[in-house]
């Protein structure tokens, strides 16, 4: 199963749109999968929603409510392809077998705690008060938070236009 951070989505006619599923797999390997995603078949969640939103049923809670899923096939493996970036953040159409895929490298940077606690190594142990300062417990820790260049190929940029193999129907 994969745990998908962030989907990106490119409209295309009768229904169906282009998505980048994107996030590790059970072994923390990252993948990066576009899909055509075809919404035809599946159903107006709207009326859905006002009984009970059906976000957190399984598979057998939406066919007992009546409720049909879409339906995916993918279309390009991008880590097959040779992509090394961690995130594909935006995609476009071109014509209907080409696509355009660029990363998103957060300007080249990454945050990184300085002098942290012994017990607090991640940003998120720690809290900022009004004055900008870093926090535990209300009270004013000396940890700081930098920023950092990142390695290649984290810090590129990259623009990929891409010959899906057969045209998107």
């Amino acid at each position: 199963m994969i745990k998908t951070r962030r989907t990106k989505r490119t409209f295309s006619p009768e229904f169906k749109l282009e998505a980048i599923e994107q996030g590790g797999d059970k072994n923390k390997v990252m993948r990066n999968l576009v899909y055509v995603v075809d919404l035809s078949k599946a159903s107006d969640l709207s009326s859905f929603d006002k009984d009970k939103a059906p976000e957190f049923d399984d598979v057998a809670q939406l066919q007992a409510r009546g409720i049909k899923l879409a339906s995916k096939k993918e279309v390009v493996d991008l880590r097959k392809l040779g992509w090394q970036q961690e995130k594909a953040e935006g995609m476009t159409l071109i014509d209907n077998q080409t696509i355009a895929v660029i990363n998103d490298n957060d300007f080249g940077l990454q945050p990184v705690l300085e002098n942290p606690d012994a017990d607090a190594k991640k940003a998120d142990d720690y809290e900022v008060d009004g004055k900008g300062h870093l926090t535990r417990d209300g009270k004013e820790v000396a940890t700081k938070i930098s920023l950092k260049p990142l390695e290649k190929p984290e810090s590129q940029n990259e623009l990929w236009v891409i010959k899906l193999p057969e045209a998107l129907k």
